[in-house]
Order: C-alpha cells, then structure tokens, then sequence
C-alpha cells in the first residue's frame, strides 16, 4: 500500500514539482514511480497576459476556452475533449447546448455557489444536477463540498447511490473523489522519475486514480478507442535525457491533437506553438489565449510534464516504432533496423548518429557503426494524414574489438561474382549501391560444435562480405575449439565447411574459393577458377526449386525493385537473368548438405 503526503504551499510562492509529489516508490516489479497532486485553482488577484499568436504560429483551430470548472486537471481534458468533440469525434458532447456541439467557452453554463464558493459550470468537466437539463445527481452533487475540502463525499456522508460515471472528464479521472484520497479539486498523476512516458498506469488502484488512465475511460465511455495514453516528464526534469520535448509537442499539435501541460499545482491545454520554443494554451483561469515558453513557469509554477492522449481515427497518422536484429556489435559489423510502425506509414525518415549511412528514407536499413560508442537511433514515419516520431536514445552500443579473436572467411556468391573481374559486383538498391565502400553484401557466420549442429554457439548477422570475398569475423577470446563453420545469405544456399575448424590461435582463416571440397558434401559452384555458393534459395528452405521460381515470378511480374532475396544477381532489379540462375541450379536439384 502507498500513502501519499500533502504539502501545501502558498498560492504565490514559486513552484516546482516537488513542491506537489505526494510519494516516489518502488512498484512490485522495482520500477521506481512518481505520484503528483494536482490541485491547482485560479489565483484571486490575477490573470496572465493575454497573448496575440504571430503569423507564423501554428495553431490547433476551434479549441475551446472553458474557466477553472470544480478542478483544473478535469477542466484542461474538458477542453481537449472539447476539441475533439468539434474535429470528428461527436459523441463526446450530446446534450442540449450549443445544439450538442461542445462550445467554445462555458459562458452559456453559467455559474452556481456552493458553501460560499461562485464556480463556473462546464458539464463536460463536471455535471450537476439541473445543469443541462440533467435530471439525476452528478458530480458536482455527489463529490464537491469546498475547495480542499477532505471529507468524506456528499454522497458518503448523506448514504444516497453515487452517480455512475458518464459525461464528465472528473468522473473518470478521479477528480474531487475522497475515495481516491483526493480532496476536492485535486487531480493526481502518476509518472516516471528517469523520463520514461508512464502508459495507462493502474498499479495504485483501487486506492488511486491516475488522471491520466481516467482519461482513457472517459473516451472509451464515449465510444472512442485510445491509441494510447500517458503521462511523462518533460526532458531535463531531475536530469533526465529522455523526457518530452518541445519537438515532441509540436509533432502532437501537427497531427492535431492538443496536449495537457503539467505545472507544479496545475493543470493547463496546449494547443499551439511558435519560434522561440514558445507554447500557445488556454490556462483554465479564463477564456483567453495565453501563452508560455516550453520548460519554463507559467504564474510561478514550473512546467515539470504533459498528459498526451491519442485517439484512433478512420484515417490515422503512423504510430512510429522501430526494433534491430542487435544493439550491441563490434565497428564495422551491420546492424538491420526493421520498420514497426502501425496505420500504414508511406514514408520514413532514420537517423543514426555515429552510423553510415547516418541517414535513410528506406523502411528497413542496415547501418554500420565505424567508431565505439552509445548511440541513440530516430525514426520518424509519415502517411497522408500527419505523421510520428519514435526515438530510442542508447540503442546502440558500438565496441571496439579487443581480447578477441579473429576469424577470416574467404567466400564467393554465384549470383554477385563477376568472373570478368574475377571479384563480386556490389549490391544495388533502387538508390544505387546498398552498402559502402568495397562491401558487397552482408552474410550471417554461426560457429556449431561436431555433434551439435541444430544448436550454434555464436552467431553473427549482417556480417560485410567484401566484394574480394574477405569477410572478417570477430570472435570472443573465451571461445575455443573446433567448430563447423556455416554461411547463410539472403537468397544463396546454407553451406557449412566440410570439416571442424580449429580456433585456438588469435587468428585462423578458412577459404571457400579455392575447391568445391572445401564446403560440406563438396556443395559448391565452379565458376572458371573458383568456387561459390549456390544463388537462388529466396525462400531460404534448403532447396533451389519451384518455390524459388514462383517467389521470383511474383517479384517479376509486380515490378519490384530494391534489395530484394529475389534479385539473385544484386542489381536491383529481379529479372530473366535472375531467373536463369535458379533455373539452372533447380535443374542439378540443388539442395543443402549439413553435416550430422
């Protein structure tokens, strides 16, 4: 169980974050956890500046402006919602006003005393019975005494049936509720201190609501699906690298969706942004344009984070994720980046510091790293209809090989060897050359024991094959013995070395080009004074036959073109003379040969 702290501070004192944690923990699964309270209301003796957004600004349109209504925290996702109620999302404001459309203010609402106190109404933030013509209790009936007030709710205290949760953002974000431990017009969020985003947190309930897993219940109590929610630091917030950032939050407001700021106390909407890192909002207090520089303070309070809530559309922007078949590799080993993006991106758009190329537009790149280090990757996906980015900072750890040994591979592929120039042609892409300098290809090395060939104690993938045949490998210096070598390559034969090769020196090196006997089952391809693997297995099944020409055929007959397993030959374009290739390999009934 959490118990969380009050600290109250005065209304004009400068604020920081944590001036409002309530408790940092550790979870049951030793992730370490913030709880923030939320209790901001609009101060007595003043109203910031009004401001004029210049004619660069880039603005979200038609978001409403509604004062501070029985919580900040509810009243900023009232005005979101708000917003979404008027750009396609219909069914989150269905009563009577405004012709059930969600208004641009909460003048039309009015305002109400309860015990001494004049508050705005705005139902979609808090209903009340009356209000709009509702007939039954609401929110404001069931849990509203007095600001800061901690009683027990009315509805506790007088034993009538609460409300079910319905139309108002503070039902489902716990807002006012003492059964939450908040005291009325207090919010609570929960975030994690190193800079993550913190998604849809339950972990406290029953005894606490996330304002933030609230949010998500309130859409999908509309009807709406949530892409995803969550609360997180902002960059720089107890020193974190990771946190939000301004490009985050314009990126947000480009593909139209508004975010909620969090300050030390309060709650405000972002709806807007300019040069100058500046943030355009509506701060709860008023019905006016405000605005504030991000990681800055707003009225003595310091923005430490945001709420971001992304709703699912007919026509979404992407979702950008990414992953890597490794993330720790010696220099100049490839490393495949592989697109995870959801809702159908058409564009991408990688960075890769320290990495060459140090920028793609390709969905799936390989990189290589040259020099050791921690390297962040970005990617940025792009459809239509707006676009995401995805950055994973210390993705990539480079090392520098050292106490290790090394294994040199001398090898051919049939599709890329030009006997003419007695060397491989380089691989191409609708770009031209898919990798730098003289490598040809990648290939992946395994090292197997005799006996124990389904199970290979080291493997290395994306390995670069230069277009002399060399690869080289490197090995850790632990390992030692005698190893059956095999080679796989995106559309060439499995081929293992006919006999266990003895690593035990600093360096050893093993040649495939020289005799056919050098390879398992004398499984290799003369080609005039050397000798190759087989090109044409696309499918990877251990054969070179039809399943390989259909793959092709396909390929053939749709156009394709890139750094493709069914360009056999590598120059980008899958064609007859790939097709001549598998044709004649098919013919001998190629197939691989593993040793036992």
């Amino acid at each position: 169980m959490t118990v969380c702290l009050f600290h109250l501070h005065a209304q004009d004192a400068t604020k920081t974050l944590d001036d409002y944690l309530l408790v940092r923990f550790i979870n049951s699964g030793g992730i370490e956890i913030g709880c923030a309270n939320v209790p901001g209301k609009p101060p007595a003796m003043y109203r910031a500046p009004v401001s004029i957004p210049s004619p660069s600004a880039v603005i979200l349109d038609s978001v409403p402006a509604y004062s501070w209504s029985f919580g900040c925290s509810n009243t900023a996702a009232a005005m979101a919602a708000g917003y979404y109620d008027n750009h396609g999302y219909p069914e989150i404001y269905t009563s009577i006003t405004n012709d059930g459309m969600a208004p641009m203010d909460n003048i039309l609402w009015g305002t109400v005393t309860i015990n001494g106190e004049t508050r705005n109404q705005c139902p979609i933030s808090a209903t009340m019975q009356g209000l709009d013509e509702r007939m039954e209790r609401g929110h404001v009936d069931d849990f509203w005494i007095q600001y800061r007030n901690y009683g027990p709710d009315p509805y506790l205290v007088n034993g009538w049936p609460r409300h079910a949760d319905g139309d108002c953002t503070g039902d489902f974000m716990g807002t006012n509720q003492s059964v939450f431990g908040n005291a009325d017009g207090n919010t609570r969020f929960f975030f994690l201190p190193d800079g993550n985003p913190l998604y849809d947190y339950t972990g406290n309930e029953p005894l606490h609501r996330d304002g933030c897993h609230g949010l998500r219940l309130f859409y999908e109590s509309r009807g709406y699906e949530v892409m995803e929610n969550y609360t997180q630091l902002i960059q720089g917030m107890y020193g974190n690298s990771i946190g939000f950032t301004f490009e985050q939050f314009k990126e947000e407001i480009d593909n139209g969706r508004p975010v909620i700021l969090q300050l030390a106390g309060h709650s405000m909407l972002g709806f807007g942004y300019d040069a100058g890192n500046l943030v355009y909002l509506h701060d709860t207090w008023d019905h006016s344009v405000h605005s504030m520089t991000w990681g800055g303070s707003y009225a003595g309070m310091a923005q430490w984070g945001v709420t971001v809530v992304r709703l699912a559309s007919d026509n979404p922007p992407p979702l950008a994720d990414f992953s890597s078949n490794a993330v720790s590799l010696y220099t100049g080993q490839y490393v495949q980046f592989s697109d995870l993006s959801s809702y159908t991106p058409s564009a991408w758009e990688w960075t890769f510091e320290g990495g060459s190329p140090g920028n793609s537009t390709q969905q799936n790149p390989l990189v290589t790293y040259m020099n050791p280090g921690i390297y962040p990757v970005k990617l940025k996906a792009s459809n239509p209809y707006g676009y995401d980015t995805e950055v994973k900072p210390a993705w990539i750890n480079v090392m520098q090989p050292s106490c290790v040994k090394i294994l040199e591979i001398n090898l051919l592929l049939e599709g890329l060897y030009n006997p003419t120039l007695g060397e491989m042609n380089k691989a191409l892409h609708d770009q031209g050359a898919v990798f730098p300098g003289t490598i040809a290809d990648v290939i992946t090395v395994c090292l197997s024991l005799p006996g124990e060939i389904t199970n290979p104690v080291y493997c290395l993938e994306n390995m670069p094959l230069h277009q002399n045949g060399l690869c080289t490998v490197y090995l850790p210096d632990s390992l030692s013995g005698s190893f059956y070598i095999k080679i796989t390559h995106r559309n060439s034969l499995e081929t293992w070395s006919s006999h266990p090769v003895n690593i035990c020196s600093d360096s050893t090196s093993y040649d495939f080009t020289d005799h056919a006997g050098k390879a398992f089952g004398n499984n290799l391809k003369g080609v005039g004074n050397v000798f190759c693997l087989y090109s044409g297995d696309i499918n990877q099944d251990g054969i070179i036959d039809s399943g390989d020409l259909i793959a092709l055929d396909n390929a053939i007959q749709s156009f394709a073109s890139g750094y493709l397993p069914e360009d056999i030959n590598g120059d980008g374009m899958p064609d007859l003379e790939d097709l001549m290739i598998i044709e004649e390999n098919a013919g001998f009934f190629v197939v691989k040969k593993v040793p036992e």
